[in-house]
């Protein structure tokens, strides 16, 4: 009896040494900054996340983070923010990633200003000869 609750204990033990991986969270949305830029219709994310790396520095310089769509957004979209990483450095670490993504609103982008052309375009000529040369030319 003994010598089964000895194995046992071996077993399992040799389970969560071998086997077992940590969760370690990569973004979640108090961590992670998503600022919008632009304007209505075309406007771009960024994202930041400040994590706890904990022990694992070197497999955090794998995590990239990104946003989809991530281009002509407009206001009350929705992005989906997503971790990605190196799953083999996930293995070496023995690190079982969780919360890789979530979701949220874009809003904050300016409406776009129209601009007549005209408002805009002033013609200056600096040499007056030059032009009236020109207008020659393209008469003949």
């Amino acid at each position: 009896m003994l010598v089964v609750l000895i194995l046992g204990v071996l077993t399992t033990g040799s389970y969560f040494f071998f086997f077992a991986k940590t969760d370690v969270s990569l973004m979640n949305e108090k961590d992670c900054t998503v600022t919008f830029s632009g304007t209505n219709g075309k406007g771009k994310a960024n994202v930041a996340c400040m994590m706890d790396q904990g022990n694992y520095n070197d497999f955090f310089t794998t995590v990239k983070y990104t946003v989809k769509p991530n281009e002509n957004l407009k206001n009350g979209q929705t992005v989906y923010v997503e971790a990605r990483y190196d799953e083999e450095s996930a293995r070496h670490y023995r690190i079982h990633p969780v919360n890789t993504s979530f979701k949220t609103e874009v809003e904050g982008l300016e409406e776009p200003v129209e601009k007549s052309v005209q408002e805009d375009t002033t013609l200056q000529f600096s040499n007056l000869e030059s032009v009236k040369q020109m207008i020659d030319f393209l008469k003949e």
